[in-house]
């Protein structure tokens, strides 16, 4: 593929002529050294990593790219010399412009094609981010206090903020339900606030024109609603063995008779550490009666789980395959955050998923016997 080095106006006029079936991606970068090499990346879910697909030397800041899109995506410019650094963008034959500084590429001002949307989308997204910030900076010191009500009632109020913030955008994805920004939108700023509502997502994908159903991002979407439709309340916990501390299977049937709650959590992840207290309190209060915890380490390093385990107090069973984020239980749960916390009831039925405080406490109750 032909690269270009363009001055800022000589990019600008070729911007203004592009054919419509092709794209030109102009870039005006301040702080990048002369000579250093742009990438323009795709990012491989499978390797976890860039895949350059085209490159551009830098002169005086400004680079192209040129060529032809068989389809919209998401990728990102990438300068070498910057190797954590990159300006994602949605990439469709059209004219982009990218304009921003090397030290805060991902802040980077993208125009031009499906961008323009994604940018307005993303002004919705930041209308209450203020608040978030300072819901979580409420949060940390709630947690630092161990004033677990303080922590729940801030749960509620940031829970409350995003779903008002997913709101305004299913709205402006449901006025452009052709754009072929909206499954960007969705993916982006929707899904990580919603917290696998798989009803809302199914919801906002019939939202949009059909011809928008094959882009990866739905697809991708739709596998996962499979996997937690499948994952609904009253469905059986899909089985699962891991070792413990000793090296001896435990297989998850084996908690069959009595409520249990699977606990995915990690001794390098600081929420979950700081979870632990609760869930500890929460054990105590119900384990006579019959309540049970199963801890399932995304850990690595056998040492460190263990020495989590000790220090915190975790006085139930504990399994891991060691395998970090490709632990095999956390795959087939569909986990993809930590802490995450699933209940099961007696007869190995999936009762919530995520509870906290108070109605986690008032689902216990009602699953264990003589209650």
């Amino acid at each position: 593929m032909k690269k270009i080095i363009l001055s800022l106006a000589a990019a600008s006029l070729l911007g203004a002529c592009t054919p419509k079936d092709q794209y030109t991606v102009t870039a005006r970068l301040k702080g990048v050294e002369e000579g250093a090499k742009a990438y323009l990346s795709a990012f491989d879910r499978e390797s976890r990593s860039f895949v350059h697909r085209d490159s551009a030397v830098v002169e005086d800041g400004a680079l192209t790219f040129e060529g032809k899109a068989q389809k919209i995506e998401e990728l990102f410019i990438m300068i070498s010399k910057e190797k954590r650094q990159f300006v994602p963008f949605l990439l469709d034959n059209s004219s982009i412009s990218v304009e921003g500084h090397v030290d805060s590429l991902w802040l980077a001002k993208v125009a031009g094609g499906a961008n323009d949307q994604l940018a307005e989308a993303k002004v919705i997204a930041k209308s209450n981010s203020e608040e978030l910030k300072q819901l979580e900076t409420e949060y940390r010191e709630a947690s630092q206090n161990n004033d677990h009500k303080a922590v729940e009632a801030v749960i509620e109020r940031y829970n409350a903020s995003e779903k008002a913030q997913a709101d305004k955008l299913v709205d402006y994805i449901k006025a452009h339900s052709k754009s072929k920004a909206a499954p960007y939108i969705f993916a982006q700023l929707i899904q990580p606030k919603t917290r696998d509502n798989h009803k809302l997502w199914k919801k906002v994908i019939a939202m949009m024109d059909t011809s928008l159903h094959s882009n990866p991002k739905i697809v991708q979407t739709s596998e996962r609603i499979k996997l937690l439709e499948s994952l609904s309340e009253g469905q059986i916990a899909p089985e699962f063995s891991q070792n413990d501390k000793d090296g001896k299977p435990v297989k998850l049937s084996s908690f069959r008779g009595k409520p249990l709650l699977i606990d995915f959590w990690a001794s390098w992840c600081g929420p979950c550490r700081r979870a632990n207290p609760k869930v500890v309190a929460t054990y105590k209060k119900y384990k006579d009666q019959g309540f049970q915890v199963l801890g399932v380490s995304l850990d690595e390093n056998k040492e460190k789980w263990l020495q989590a385990v000790e220090k915190d107090g975790l006085v139930w069973t504990h399994v891991s395959d060691l395998k970090g984020w490709g632990n095999e239980a956390a795959k087939l749960y569909g986990v993809q955050s930590i802490p995450h916390t699933v209940l099961i009831d007696a007869e190995g039925r999936i009762a919530g998923k995520n509870l906290h405080g108070e109605e986690l406490e008032k689902k216990i109750e009602e699953l264990l016997p003589n209650s």
